[in-house]
């Protein structure tokens, strides 16, 4: 039976009058609203997998050594190191003095450099004349005797050595072989100066084949020597880390000719000796192009130019220890974050996908881009190291996924309104509508209806 028209439009009244009373009391009560927060949540759960699936493939595929994301992590390194090179240099707290040996010294050396046993001998007695604080030795000691070549050739080193521990904190290096056993060290040397002088030549590089870190549990098994730079530091009293080098401190590395120093000594020039290295950390090494090269993040040796006359990052390995031991020897390596840290900004970061997509988050997900690495040059300078460009990566995954499914929610949308309106209204009507420039809802107080009932 039909209700006369004046009790249809009472019921009409009542039924919403009573929905909004409903919706003044909270949504909450409103089982609909539960299932819509349940939906909601439950796709937030869908795109955060979604999120980590594609943070899982650019961290860990095709390996981690090789994948985007790490790749990314390391060019953001260096760069950082240039740009602060460049426009926030700092002198390094301790600077070593490095004694080359170059092409020239070859030249002037008659013998091969296998039997420049009186050379170093040299170099070795003038520097205990200067009294430096500590001479590391980036040179291997011989394989065998030369005595049948030249007799009294092994005595006259095994003196100055000898003598140089005696009056010096000494360290020498003891090289790796081609198949990564130590290479042979003529047994007298070793019995002389004992296991306590020696220290492992080895250089951390990373998979593209750039030293940037210094970590010796990667570097030497348990019980074998301490590489070098973490030797000298030890002798001399400093903690030894992990970290990263920071190649930001310090100026352009420059060399003293070995043969200026032999020539020092048989002058009887004394005064120049100390004035160049007393109290200070000595290294000797080679600096050659033919042998002994490591690429770095960024040019160091400033004598290390191309043909144009550009410095290059292809470096001595003198040269990796040598900055090495200005971040241990000064204000420590550039230490990263903790794991645990690490992942769980990962985690809060990951939080952005249960946002809105709005232009609130856009413009904020912009803003992190300076803000982030404008805070992680500055945590460089501080000796912390922040991975960067994960967290951006992994900002930019979280709302991109997110724009993606409320985008899909509003095309799916827009085809419901157009299949219920389409033929209802005008096609401009449509247009408004698609577009939300027509919001549902009337304001009772304000607006004239005019209902025409045909």
């Amino acid at each position: 039976m039909r209700l006369p028209g004046a009790r249809r439009r009472r019921c009409a009244l009542k039924d919403r009058t009573g929905a909004r009373k409903l919706t003044e009391e909270g949504m909450s009560k409103d089982p609909t609203h539960k299932d819509w927060w349940d939906s909601r949540f439950a796709e937030g759960l869908a795109l955060l997998a979604v999120s980590i699936l594609l943070f899982s493939f650019l961290w860990r595929v095709p390996n981690p050594d090789q994948a985007v994301l790490n790749q990314l992590e390391r060019l953001s390194f260096d760069l950082q190191m240039e740009l602060l090179r460049a426009m926030h240099p700092r002198p390094a707290a301790v600077e070593p003095v490095l004694i080359g040996v170059d092409e020239s010294a070859e030249d002037a050396f008659e013998e091969p450099i296998a039997m420049w046993h009186k050379h170093f001998a040299k170099t070795l007695d003038a520097l205990v004349q200067a009294k430096p604080a500590l001479v590391g030795m980036d040179v291997q000691l011989p394989s065998r005797s030369f005595d049948r070549i030249l007799p009294g050739l092994d005595y006259a080193f095994l003196v100055s050595l000898f003598r140089i521990k005696q009056n010096v904190p000494f360290v020498v290096v003891h090289t790796i072989d081609r198949i990564g056993d130590l290479a042979p060290i003529h047994q007298p040397y070793l019995n002389r100066l004992g296991d306590e002088t020696f220290a492992l030549d080895r250089v951390l590089e990373d998979p593209d084949r750039v030293a940037r870190r210094y970590n010796e549990r990667e570097i030497i098994q348990e019980g074998s020597l301490h590489p070098f730079a973490g030797h000298i530091a030890r002798v001399l009293g400093k903690p030894v880390q992990a970290g990263y080098i920071d190649f930001s401190v310090g100026g352009k590395i420059q060399y003293i000719p070995i043969q200026n120093v032999i020539r020092w000594l048989d002058a009887g020039d004394v005064a120049e000796l100390k004035r160049r290295f007393e109290g200070r950390v000595v290294l000797i090494g080679s600096v050659t192009r033919a042998q002994d090269r490591w690429n770095l993040p960024v040019p160091l040796a400033d004598w290390e130019r191309n043909q144009r006359g550009e410095l290059t990052t292809n470096q001595p390995g003198v040269i990796v220890h040598y900055q090495t031991l200005r971040s241990l020897l000064g204000d420590g390596l550039v230490v990263p974050l903790p794991d645990w840290l690490k992942w769980a900004i990962c985690g809060l970061i990951l939080m952005v996908v249960f946002l809105p997509s709005n232009r609130h988050v856009y413009w904020g997900t912009l803003l992190a881009v300076p803000v982030v690495l404008a805070l992680s040059v500055l945590l460089i300078t501080a000796k912390i190291f922040i991975p960067a460009v994960t967290f951006l990566v992994l900002l930019w995954i979280s709302v991109l996924v997110g724009a993606a499914a409320d985008g899909t929610h509003t095309l799916i949308e827009k085809n419901r309104l157009k299949g219920s309106f389409y033929g209802s209204v005008s096609p401009a009507v449509l247009q408004e509508i698609l577009a939300g420039n027509l919001e549902s809802g009337v304001n009772a107080k304000s607006a004239d209806v005019c209902v025409m009932f045909t």
